[in-house]
């Protein structure tokens, strides 16, 4: 009676066990198309971070940071930084233009003014495809081309920069 008993009640609990497997979510498909680039640049008496991301699926953002002597970037909180997930894109076959305007605040958070950020890219060379596969819990796949927009990462940004000051508008 007692082996019967445990049978039954092992049948019972792999029956209810089955509901959980069959509720696993069901493949997302997406497509994503994403712009955007980074600007890391020592600059006399600091070093400054810009950014701009535009993406159909994850959002817009773009802003900057910037580090006053004597400061460690990216390890001590900014001198300086604003950002915001408005910005402005236009985009053609030979050229993408971006721009984010934002309040600049200071470690405080006292606001100190406006911040712009504007960047055209154009292509320099062929596009790069792309076929990735990224496994692990969540299995991701990545296929398209990426083109080459601006892939000189040691090029400078046009015009002097003095100080962060010039940062802001």
């Amino acid at each position: 009676m007692r082996r019967l008993l445990a049978a039954l009640m092992s049948a019972m609990l792999l029956a209810a066990m089955i509901p959980g497997v069959a509720a696993a979510g069901p493949s997302v498909r997406f497509d994503e198309h994403h712009v955007g680039f980074f600007c890391d640049i020592a600059f006399d008496g600091g070093f400054a971070s810009a950014h701009i991301d535009t993406n159909n699926v994850f959002g817009d953002f773009g802003g900057a940071e910037a580090w006053l002597d004597p400061a460690v970037p990216f390890e001590e909180p900014p001198s300086m930084s604003g950002g915001s997930e408005v910005v402005q894109k236009s985009e053609e076959a030979d050229q993408v233009d971006l721009s984010v305007a934002f309040t600049v605040f200071d470690a405080e958070d006292n606001e100190l003014g406006e911040g712009v950020i504007e960047a055209t890219l154009t292509p320099d060379g062929p596009p790069v495809p792309i076929n990735d596969d990224f496994p692990g819990k969540s299995k991701v796949r990545r296929t398209g081309d990426i083109p080459a927009h601006g892939r000189d990462r040691d090029a400078d940004p046009s015009g002097p920069r003095t100080s962060a000051r010039e940062l802001l508008r």
